[in-house]
């Protein structure tokens, strides 16, 4: 690609996507208000999933995407601290 355009794995020519959460466990959680939350558990069953294969590679990739969603009032930067704080990955370059 030479450039980057979002959806990013779907405009790529090669991808693998997969599950990484527990199976039977919901992304969301439903309260009595009938308001969606994230599923702590869930999110941290992933985190510690795509930690594992990341560190588990013989070679590290030359390119690392990370998508997500800023919360209302937070920044690129604490988003991108808080990622790197969290996972221990390298600090991004670009």
């Amino acid at each position: 690609m030479k450039e980057l355009i979002q959806p990013l794995f779907y405009h790529s020519t090669i991808g693998m996507q997969f599950n990484i959460g527990n199976k039977g466990n919901e992304i969301y959680i439903n309260d009595d208000s009938n308001d969606l939350f994230v599923n702590s558990d869930y999110i941290q069953a992933c985190l510690e999933r795509s930690l594992n294969i990341y560190h588990s590679l013989k070679s590290k990739p030359d390119l690392l995407v990370i998508e997500g969603h800023l919360y209302k009032d937070e920044t690129m930067e604490s988003f991108i601290l808080s990622i790197v704080s969290t996972t221990d990955l390298p600090q991004p370059t670009e």
